[in-house]
């Protein structure tokens, strides 16, 4: 899939106190293995809207073509979007893709550099009840060398996981338009 998209997400770990996989501290790992199974568009996807719904309660399956799901937070972190509860992280996508700029125009204008074997760590606060910080960092500069072409794959990869997380926060808006009102609201 690296050749593909221009990337490969090589570990993942979400804050997801409640779930039955969760470790002591609340946090669901996910290992070179499952980054290695993802081997379309759609489960790569599928990955970033797992990463981005740490800590938001999931929607019952029951209701959620019957009727909107309400949220109480009202700090303004609570991973939700109006009255509809969200079921990616909206925010921090958006900050994500506010924060991958720099790096594309980078890769973009780099005419001297080849990165081997870098990766992005991309981090938000996954605790709805904390302020939503995030960060994207550049980490592993062990074998970067001179290379006059720079490093076009780079810029690949960049630009497909801004149109993946751009996809996912389409998709999410979009189902916050479609979404029932509720019956009390309706006149």
């Amino acid at each position: 899939q690296q050749e593909q998209f221009g990337f490969r997400i090589v570990g993942m770990r979400i804050y997801d106190p409640k779930h039955a996989d969760a470790d002591a501290k609340g946090f669901r790992h996910f290992d070179k293995s499952y980054g290695r199974s993802l081997t379309t568009r759609e489960s790569l996807l599928e990955a970033l809207r797992l990463f981005f719904s740490a800590g938001i309660k999931p929607l019952d399956p029951a209701h959620t073509h019957t009727q909107t799901q309400h949220t109480t937070n009202t700090n303004g972190n609570g991973g939700h979007h109006g009255d509809v509860q969200e079921k990616v992280r909206t925010r921090a996508i958006s900050n994500m893709l506010l924060e991958l700029r720099p790096f594309r125009r980078f890769f973009d204008e780099n005419k001297s550099l080849r990165f081997y074997a870098s990766s992005l760590l991309i981090v938000y606060e996954g605790d709805v009840s904390k302020e939503n910080t995030a960060s994207i960092k550049m980490i592993d500069f062990g074998r970067v060398r001179r290379d006059p072409a720079g490093d076009h794959g780079c810029s690949i990869g960049l630009r497909t996981l801004k149109h993946m997380l751009t996809d996912v926060l389409e998709e999410e808006d979009e189902r916050q338009r479609d979404a029932p009102v509720p019956h009390d609201e309706k006149d």
